[in-house]
Parts: structure tokens; C-alpha cells; sequence
């Protein structure tokens, strides 16, 4: 969401990220949970079409969950997602208990197949199989949204490491990764 925010740029200049915060921060009484309606009018250009359309926006509704917490006062950004969640694994047959990183679940299958596009839970990542060359995978990052960032790229790992890619068949998300990976293999 970061993402979008910050590299939609709304006409005159600015960002979706700037309008947005400006409401955000406004006090609202003692509640900690209200939404705000803030009137657009105006123009906005997204970075693509994947998630917002450009076009004309006649308003945004925000909801604020205000929480107490300590603020960080430095020039660092801290990406929530860099926080492992916890599971609780219970085997129903053994009657095995254990509690884990979800990201170290075995949540894939054996062996990925080239042509073929995975994902990982936390942070959320999809990929794309290149090339299996013996015990060897070559594989594109094609989307990762980490700190506003849209991170890709290309790297080889071994094929031991399928069991933690899960298969995607998700028809919508696969056409825009494959517009996605076009424009990372060009």
C-alpha cells in the first residue's frame, strides 16, 4: 500500500501518501478508531494499472485505528512485514505441538516446475520458475512490496528449497505478474 501511496501522483504535484497522512494525523476527540472522507477532485496517475486506475478521483475514505505506542524519532522506516508471525503446528495423527516462524512452514510442494509462478506468505512474495538445471533454480523475485519499495530480481537456489514455494493458480494475480515479469525480463 506504501507503494501506491507514495508513487500516485495526484495533480499539482503531490501524492497520495501526503493527502492521505495530513487527514491521518488531524486529532478526532478520544476515539481511536473514526474515518475521514477527503475530497479529491482531481486527477491521479498510479505507477501502473495493477492496483489503482488512473483517472479522475472524486474522494478517498480513510479509517484511523489510533493505538498508544512509542514513537521512533530518527531518520529509520520500519517495514512490519521484517516481523515474523508465530503459528502453532499440532500434528493430529503423532500429537506433536510446536510453535514456529510461519515463513518456516513446509507449506509448497516437492519440487517447483519451470513456467510456473509461487508464492511465500510474510512478506508477501511472488516468483516466477525460470530454470531447473540439476539441483539448481533459477528464479525471478517478481513482486515483493517491502518499505514502499517494489522489489525484483533474478537468483539461482537448490531445488531443496521448493517444499517452502506454494503453487499459485490465482488467474487474475498470474496475469499481472506475467505483465510483470515482461517488463523485469526485458
Amino acid at each position: 500500500m506504501t507503494y501506491y501511496l507514495e508513487r500516485t501522483i495526484v495533480e499539482g504535484g503531490d501524492n497520495l501518501a501526503r493527502l492521505v497522512e495530513s487527514f491521518g494525523s488531524q486529532p478526532s476527540m478520544d476515539n481511536p478508531l473514526f474515518t475521514r472522507r477527503i475530497d479529491v477532485r482531481r486527477q491521479i496517475t498510479p505507477p501502473d494499472k495493477y492496483f489503482i486506475l488512473p483517472g479522475i478521483v472524486a474522494a478517498v475514505d480513510i479509517e484511523v485505528i489510533r493505538t498508544r505506542a512509542r514513537v521512533i524519532d530518527s531518520d529509520a522506516r520500519v517495514d512490519i512485514s521484517a516481523v515474523s508471525g508465530q503459528v502453532s503446528y499440532e500434528n493430529i495423527l503423532t500429537g506433536q505441538k510446536f510453535v514456529t516462524d510461519l515463513f518456516g512452514l513446509p507449506l509448497g510442494g516437492k519440487r517447483v516446475e519451470v513456467g510456473k509462478f509461487y508464492f511465500v506468505y510474510h512478506s508477501l512474495r511472488y516468483f516466477y520458475v525460470d530454470a531447473i538445471a540439476g539441483d539448481a533454480v533459477t528464479m525471478y523475485l517478481v513482486e515483493s512490496f517491502q518499505n514502499g519499495q517494489l522489489i525484483q530480481g533474478e537468483f539461482v537456489q537448490k531445488i531443496e528449497h521448493s517444499i517452502f514455494y506454494i503453487p499459485l493458480t490465482d488467474k487474475k494475480i498470474i496475469k499481472r505478474l506475467e505483465q510483470r515479469l515482461h517488463r523485469l525480463k526485458s
